[in-house]
């Protein structure tokens, strides 16, 4: 919504596409999450303090820096696919799937404190159930004609 009142052109989503990447992926995502073990000594840190904020500077400065990451690349994405002939169809269905597998990897990324790819990669397998839910998901979306409703051009 930025991008199209930053550049005065259209929204490159459709209503629907943005729908399908707020609610599926973002569903599929809160799933994976909420099997992964517990950290560590979770139980020894103590409490918070009373007034304290809910996310640090470096959280709120990480979720903006990642949410313009992912934005940006799809954006490039769906102007090059656009700059070299492809509909608009298909450059706003790309887009989508950029933007679900952007979110892929920022929840392999953030599941723990520890590195991405390390062994607590395999620790919580929910988490690959869910995100190949979320690849069959996306697959259907793409590909089977009666979900055209969501890639219908912007005009």
């Amino acid at each position: 919504m930025a991008y199209a009142i930053l550049t005065k052109n259209e929204i490159p989503l459709h209503p629907t596409q943005l729908l399908w990447i707020n609610m599926v992926s973002a569903i599929t995502i809160q799933f994976a999450l909420i099997f992964e073990p517990a950290e560590d000594g979770i139980m020894n840190r103590p409490p918070r303090k009373t007034g304290a904020k809910f996310m640090s500077r470096h959280d709120v400065f990480q979720m903006a820096y990642v949410a313009i990451l992912i934005a940006g690349v799809s954006l490039v994405v769906d102007a090059w696919l656009v700059g070299n002939g492809v509909s608009q169809t298909i450059a706003s269905t790309t887009m989508v799937n950029v933007l679900v597998v952007g979110k892929i990897f920022y929840l392999f990324n953030i599941r723990t404190p520890k590195l991405a790819l390390s062994k607590e990669l395999f620790s919580n397998m929910y988490a690959f159930v869910f995100v190949g839910l979320m690849i069959i998901l996306q697959l259907i979306l793409t590909y089977v004609h009666s979900c055209k409703i969501f890639s219908i051009p912007v005009q």
